[in-house]
């Protein structure tokens, strides 16, 4: 689906997020640390940190040749002096008018630079000046040149390997503020690290780069593995830490995660309190809330109810809805629901005082949540326990397409309620389970369709065969509608639609999954009636952006991923949903969905809600809900987007409310 959304923002919400840098915090925060140590213990947690620190570039001019030479070379050196005094004492002011003549000074500078330190001074000198300037191609010319002088004088006088990584570390840092996709600063890293194995920053940031990656989750967990967070400067040991846990997590190792989570926990209690920022306790909240999530995982219910509620008594971080929705919904998995729903009521209530801008996250992720939980009391089931049936029949007509084995389709269990979407009865019905948050086969809405006719095999090929179509690898679709970067094939669609189906079972199959395609197609379709509703917060603008029109082959698909409220409507084909509730356990991410279902299915089967999607059935995906698609045969459709649902938080809270009061 469009641009998937995380969990974790950048920054507190709401006002009571905000905090100072006295001490007074960290006395509560001891409380919640121990809880986070005690459950890294059993995994053999190691918190005594090394100190440490990294030098710069301090290799002197040489001496010059003697005699004459030598009067003009300490001439010259003085005019390089001088112009590069004036560059830098004009950039310091900051006025910018002052910028230009800076500029000439600085260029003056390197023109008169007669050594290589002189040269390296006077090209740092300008790249600044150019920065300001927002010159960004200069600057990386400059950065580059600045790589090669060191690359060449590797034997200078005073050259150390030490000055040599850190230039070619500052060429990543510029790439990675300049917002390069990581594969073109991962090669530059790796060779910082080659000159200079103990340039830990750099491995830092190595790890950061590999994480952007969709299958780099487990490189990025070994690079980061060895970072000696004491080298690291300011707050980066807790982010290096962060971004440890987090590969950790997404390769399936909840203990190691849970290692290092509390790794960051510790170093931040280590801290004197007069340093920390309020940045820093957000994310020591943070932290904490992702030791509760790894206790979860490995079972410890009580664990992880424990450190979020820890954690909370902390009053600045009281107001952290992650930690809220972790306590609520460990309470509820202990069998104590009316805790749990009165821990949202209060949560609710503190929300609503908030700026607007700032209530919509955590009133979606509580609310999902909360459905969830509902859902489970009233039913008092896991989903293994569904009527399950097999899914199917597959259709008869295929449009020309290659179908889906039609015992294939059988076999796979369905436990996902099917309705009738057609007239306002069936539109009120599907609703139902919107306002619930859970997912729905619909079925009676896709048939009259025009794009039953137009979205042929042989009428997309005559419409728009000839039109430029790009493709991504199955696995790397979910990673860059969040990240970007990563490259895309540029085809034709008949090419495409041609060499279909040729891919190896094992390749990683391309797939057009086209964000607000460009090909003539929205007369084709009609959004459904139940998602044309107020009920969801997104615009008819945002939505039509957020549409996605696919064509792809047996075995292309998605990977897990989650986002807001969405539609999938297939007009052609058979298409294998898994869904997963918020807070289950999700195995591995990243992998191809088969590769998924082939090492990971089996451990988390009874939490999975599953089907197969045949032709004409729209599939609605709730908030919050991890989900992954693997296409059985040939697969056309269309998939939307719609946002949040309005108010889910306190439409819940008030049916309870009114179930509370009739008993």
């Amino acid at each position: 689906m469009a641009k998937a959304r995380r969990r974790e923002p950048s920054r507190p919400s709401g006002p009571s997020s905000s905090c100072s840098s006295s001490s007074s915090w960290l006395s509560v925060a001891v409380a919640a640390a121990a809880v986070a140590v005690l459950a890294a213990s059993l995994v053999g947690l190691h918190s005594a940190l090394d100190s440490g620190s990294l030098g710069y570039l301090t290799q002197p001019p040489n001496s010059g040749n003697g005699g004459n030479d030598d009067h003009a070379g300490a001439s010259r050196h003085q005019q390089h002096l001088a112009s590069l005094h004036m560059a830098q004492s004009l950039l310091a002011q900051g006025h910018k008018e002052d910028l230009e003549p800076a500029l000439q000074a600085a260029r003056e500078s390197l023109r008169k630079a007669a050594t290589l330190p002189q040269e390296v001074d006077a090209r740092l000198a300008l790249s600044n000046v150019l920065s300001t300037l927002g010159r960004h191609d200069e600057v990386e010319k400059q950065l580059v040149a600045l790589v090669e002088l060191h690359e060449g004088a590797a034997a200078a006088p005073g050259g150390t390997k030490q000055e040599r990584a850190v230039m070619v570390f500052n060429l990543a840092k510029f790439y990675m503020q300049q917002h390069k996709p990581a594969l073109a600063t991962i090669p530059i890293l790796r060779k910082a690290i080659t000159i200079d194995p103990e340039l830990h920053e750099a491995r830092h940031w190595l790890g950061h780069q590999l994480s952007q990656l969709p299958q780099g989750s487990e490189e990025a967990a070994g690079v980061l593995s060895q970072v000696d967070v004491s080298q690291l400067p300011g707050a980066l040991p807790l982010d290096s830490l962060m971004l440890l846990g987090q590969a950790y997590e997404k390769i399936g190792d909840h203990r190691q995660a849970l290692e290092a989570f509390s790794r960051g926990v510790v170093w931040v209690t280590s801290q004197d309190p007069k340093t920390v920022s309020s940045t820093s306790v957000f994310r020591f909240g943070l932290s904490n809330f992702q030791i509760s999530r790894q206790l979860l995982a490995l079972g410890d219910i009580e664990g992880a109810l424990r450190v979020a509620q820890n954690t909370l008594s902390i009053p600045s971080l009281a107001g952290m809805y992650h930690l809220n929705d972790m306590a609520a919904f460990s309470l509820a998995q202990l069998g104590r629901y009316s805790e749990a729903v009165q821990t949202y009521s209060t949560f609710a209530t503190h929300v609503a005082t908030w700026p607007k801008a700032e209530q919509d996250m955590p009133e979606r992720v509580l609310g999902a949540t909360l459905a969830w939980l509902q859902w489970q009391h009233e039913t008092n089931k896991h989903p293994q326990e569904l009527v399950s049936r097999g899914s199917g029949p597959a259709p008869v007509n295929h449009g020309g397409w290659q179908p889906a084995d039609p015992q294939e389709i059988e076999k796979i269990r369905c436990n996902i309620a099917t309705v009738d979407g057609r007239g306002a009865a069936g539109a009120a019905r599907v609703l139902e389970y919107v306002q619930k948050n859970r997912p729905v086969l619909v079925t009676g809405l896709v048939e009259s369709w025009p794009a039953r006719a137009a979205w042929t095999r042989d009428a997309l090929i005559e419409r728009f065969g000839s039109s430029n179509v790009e493709l991504r690898n199955s696995s790397q679709i979910a990673f860059d509608n969040e990240f970007g970067g990563l490259k895309r094939r540029s085809t034709t669609l008949e090419e495409y639609v041609e060499q279909m189906g040729r891919g190896a079972a094992a390749a990683d199959i391309e797939y057009l999954f086209d964000l607000n395609t460009k090909l003539d197609i929205w007369g084709d379709v009609q959004v459904p009636a139940p998602f044309d509703s107020e009920l969801f917060r997104s615009s008819p603008e945002q939505r039509r952006e957020g549409s996605f029109f696919y064509i792809g082959g047996a075995g292309t698909g998605v990977t897990l991923h989650e986002h807001t409220n969405a539609w999938n409507a297939l007009v052609y084909g058979a298409k294998r949903w898994i869904l997963l509730p918020p807070y289950t356990a999700r195995g591995r991410t990243g992998v191809k969905t088969q590769e998924w279902l082939e090492s990971q299915y089996a451990d988390v089967k009874h939490e999975v809600f599953e089907c197969v999607q045949t032709a004409g059935q729209v599939l609605y995906v709730p908030t919050n809900w991890m989900h992954a698609t693997l296409n059985l045969g040939d697969c056309v459709g269309l998939a939307q987007e719609v946002g949040d649902t309005v108010g889910l938080l306190q439409t819940l809270l008030k049916e309870e409310a009114a179930t509370a009061h009739s008993t």
